[in-house]
């Protein structure tokens, strides 16, 4: 008679259910927590890889002209500095570079004045620095500070590069 008084006790009481819950809480915040950390790292090493390529194809064309100048105008003197690069090109044209809101612009005969860095990247400095020896053509050392964006002071990256004028 008693036997059929016992309990069956193979279910799921409510607290082997509630700490089954908050178990699984706290694995799916962790899981949650690494993935925004692997995917922000990811978006900053894409930013990295952008400003990077942006600050190396601007180096490159500066260095380019400066090669290709027959006359560096500004800086004017040997051994000065400006954040204003002013060069004529063989072919007579006139080349400025110049730094305005936080994009290098190129203006080449008084034309239209072009954003030659990406709008996704900010310049927070521009400096060229004229340098001779005696009797070799002169040199530009060119230097650029880029960050993610204006108010990023964190994340400056410092870029530069050394361009001689060609031998005419």
């Amino acid at each position: 008679m008693f036997r059929h008084l016992r309990k069956d006790n193979r279910g799921t009481t409510l607290v082997e259910l509630m700490l089954y819950i908050v178990i699984s809480a706290i694995v799916l915040i962790e899981i949650t927590g690494i993935l925004s950390q692997v995917i922000y790292a990811q978006i900053r090493i894409q930013a990295l890889a952008r400003e990077d390529e942006n600050a190396r194809t601007v180096m490159r064309l500066m260095a380019q002209d400066v090669q290709d100048a027959s006359v560096i105008n500004t800086p004017a003197d040997i051994n000065s500095t400006g954040n204003v690069l002013n060069l004529a090109d063989s072919g007579g044209n006139t080349i400025q570079y110049t730094l305005t809101s936080g994009q290098i612009t190129r203006q080449v005969n008084n034309g239209t004045a072009v954003d030659i860095t990406g709008s996704d990247v900010y310049v927070s400095f521009l400096q060229f620095d004229k340098e001779t020896e005696a009797g070799v053509a002169p040199s530009i050392n060119i230097q650029v500070n880029i960050q993610q964006s204006s108010t990023n002071t964190q994340n400056v990256s410092h870029y530069e590069t050394t361009s001689a004028q060609r031998e005419l």
